[in-house]
């Protein structure tokens, strides 16, 4: 299994994660493909069978639900082990910008 880091970005303002959804073009054959979003490194899920996780012989997972709240600063990042064989993998976030006090 391959790790790689897919996305990475830093929140320029608050926002909250909601969803998680990951799809890949190409089903893993052996091995299931996970994925984390993650807040500053630490998973916002509680373990890989909580995350996004497409099984052997699949192409998506559309049940993950997922919470996170992001302050401006935060590091949001997308991590993934490739499932053997996946292949053109693609996560999509549901977020939205959370209010912020007014100076």
């Amino acid at each position: 299994a391959n790790n790689s880091i897919l996305a990475d970005f830093l929140c320029p303002f608050p926002i909250t994660v909601r969803m998680a959804r990951g799809r890949v073009g190409t089903a893993p054959v052996t091995t299931s493909c996970i994925v984390h979003v993650k807040k500053n490194g630490a998973s916002l899920f509680a373990a890989d069978a909580n995350a996004i996780n497409i099984a052997a012989g699949t192409t998506t997972d559309n049940s993950d639900v997922v919470t996170g709240s992001f302050v401006a600063g935060d590091r949001l990042t997308v991590e993934a082990t490739l499932g053997s064989t996946a292949a053109d993998l693609g996560v999509s976030l549901e977020a939205y910008m959370t209010a912020q006090a007014q100076p």
